[in-house]
């Protein structure tokens, strides 16, 4: 990888490539003459890295005027095209440009921009497989770089300010049971369910139903990803699942919980990191499975949820 130098712009949209490229810009901070970081969106984890956000919807263009970077340091978001059009004004520019990937999936579709692919000077990728997959489809060899995740490495000395009795105030619990935090990732968005064999809407409803024809003494926490229509998903919420208010540090909740489920998600992935129980659900064995080969959490069945529940 080239050396950094000059001036950095940081630009992300969705979460995931919110903390991996912010983690990218605070470790090169003191090496920089200065940095810049761009969203379209405002999370409250922002101030976990103690660094300045400009959110805004100004023209890619006039903000690359404004700054002139020496380099273009993006996200790889699926809900927004603002990393591509820097990227665009990069190519134009002849602005050296990386892109960070934090997943194994849609690796190409995220250049994808209206109906053709705007690639940067160089693809970064978390692990070999992902290499891999990105040269299958098509991806130059030349641009692809094996580069880990940035957020991974600050995850795994992260401790939290708050107690866990702060966090149990938080979320409204009178009791000190053991807390389950469910994320799903909205696969109604994208039409995944026959790619899947599930959604996150049927999953929860049936969820759901398992809580509420037991007596567990647990609290049950669905942490909402920021992408999700909660619309869609509030209708499949009992009273025995909580909620969690979008200004909840995701990694107060992992780092307390006593159990973490999911699917796919990077939530799962971070929660490994932080040396939590991980489980995966599937509705069946023969359901797909993107991350088949990184042995993340363990899979169980729908059918074997409510006796992992009392088991904890």
């Amino acid at each position: 990888m080239k050396t950094f130098f000059g001036i950095g712009l940081f630009v992300f949209s969705d979460p995931g490539a919110a903390k991996a490229v912010l983690s990218q810009a605070m470790g090169l901070k003191e090496k920089l003459k200065s940095i810049f970081i761009i969203s379209d969106r405002n999370y409250s984890f922002y101030e976990d890295f103690g660094l300045d956000v400009i959110v805004t919807n100004e023209p890619a263009e006039i903000m690359v005027d404004k700054i002139n970077p020496d380099f273009i340091f993006t996200g790889t978001s699926y809900t927004s095209k603002i990393e591509l059009e820097y990227l665009i004004i990069a190519k134009r520019k002849k602005i050296y440009s990386y892109a960070f990937i934090d997943h194994w999936t849609s690796i190409k579709e995220r250049f994808l921009y209206s109906d053709y692919y705007i690639f940067p000077n160089r693809v970064l990728l978390i692990d070999e497989r992902a290499k891999e997959l990105a040269l299958n489809i098509g991806i130059e060899a030349t641009t692809v770089q094996v580069y880990g995740n940035p957020y991974y490495q600050y995850l795994k000395n992260w401790k939290p300010k708050n107690t866990i009795e702060e966090l149990y105030n938080q979320l409204g619990f009178k009791n000190n049971n053991k807390l389950i935090v469910y994320a799903p990732e909205p696969l109604s968005n994208l039409g995944d369910k026959n790619i899947y064999g599930f959604d996150e809407l049927e999953m929860t409803k049936e969820i759901n139903e398992i809580l509420n024809d037991s007596s567990l003494n647990i609290n049950f926490v669905l942490k909402m990803h920021p992408n999700q229509k909660t619309e869609k998903l509030i209708n499949f919420i009992g009273d025995r699942i909580l909620v969690a208010d979008s200004n909840i540090n995701s990694n107060l909740l992992i780092y307390y919980s006593d159990l973490v489920l999911g699917f796919f998600s990077n939530f799962l992935i971070e929660a490994e990191i932080m040396n939590k129980k991980v489980y995966r659900i599937f509705k069946d064995k023969s359901n797909y499975d993107p991350l088949m080969e990184q042995n993340v959490g363990e899979k169980i069945l729908l059918s074997q949820l409510k006796n992992l529940l009392t088991l904890i």
